[in-house]
C-alpha cells in the first residue's frame, strides 16, 4: 500500500474510532468483498461467509475504540476474520445433526419442493432488505434479532439511549416491510417472517 493510501486509511480508522458512521461505510465497503472472497474460500458457504464478514464489522464497530491502537489495520482484521472462521466452522460441525433432524421436522408445506424454493427467495430478499438499512440500523437489528439482546442492554453496549435503539428498531422494520412489499413477496412467508421479527 503506499504512504498516501496508509495516511488515509489512518485518518478513515481515527474517525470510525470517534463514532464516524460515513468513515466505517468506507472502510466496510473498501475489505467487505475481500474479506468474503477469503472467508467463502475456507468455508465454500456463501451464507456462511457473509455471517463471518457481518460478525467481523460488527466487532469492529462495538470496539472501535479499539483502532487508535492498532498499527497494522490489514492483519488485524484478518486475524479476526480467521477466529470467527475458526468458530463457526466448530460450530457448523456440531449443528450438522441437529441440521439433519431440524430438516425431517420442517412443515410438509415447506418439504414441497416449490415452496421451499419460494422460502429460499424469500430468505434472499430478506436479507436483501437488511442490506439497505444504515450501518446503525444494521447494528443495532443484528444485536437485538440475531444476538438476542434487549433494547437497554444494546443502549449499554453501543452507548446511546434506549428510545434511540426503538426508533433504530421501528425504522428498521418499516423499511424491510416496504422493501418486500415492493418486491412482491407471498404473503403467507412474509407473515411469517414478521411473526418471527415483532415477537
Amino acid at each position: 500500500m503506499q504512504e498516501e493510501q496508509v495516511h488515509t486509511e489512518q485518518a478513515l480508522l481515527v474517525q470510525v474510532a470517534n463514532g464516524d458512521e460515513t468513515a466505517f461505510r468506507q472502510l466496510y465497503d473498501h475489505y467487505r468483498k475481500k474479506l468474503y472472497a477469503y472467508a467463502f474460500q475456507i468455508t465454500e458457504s456463501a451464507l456462511l461467509a457473509d455471517e463471518v464478514v457481518q460478525e467481523v464489522f460488527l466487532k469492529l464497530w462495538v470496539h472501535r475504540q479499539k483502532l487508535l491502537e492498532v498499527k497494522h489495520f490489514n492483519s488485524w482484521l484478518y486475524t479476526i476474520a480467521r477466529n470467527h472462521l475458526l468458530d463457526a466452522l466448530k460450530k457448523t460441525a456440531r449443528e450438522t445433526l441437529a441440521r439433519k433432524e431440524l430438516v425431517r421436522t420442517i412443515p410438509a408445506a415447506i418439504n414441497n419442493a416449490d415452496d421451499r424454493i419460494l422460502f429460499q427467495e424469500n430468505e434472499k430478499l430478506l436479507q436483501q432488505a437488511l442490506n439497505q438499512l444504515s450501518t446503525q440500523q444494521q447494528l443495532i437489528y443484528h444485536l437485538s434479532r440475531n444476538q438476542g439482546m434487549k433494547y437497554d442492554e444494546i443502549a449499554s453496549e453501543l452507548n446511546i439511549a434506549p428510545n434511540t435503539v426503538k426508533v433504530h428498531i421501528v425504522n428498521a422494520l418499516r423499511s424491510i416491510r416496504k422493501y418486500i412489499r415492493y418486491h412482491s413477496v407471498s404473503v403467507f412467508l412474509l407473515c411469517s417472517y414478521f411473526t418471527c421479527l415483532i415477537s
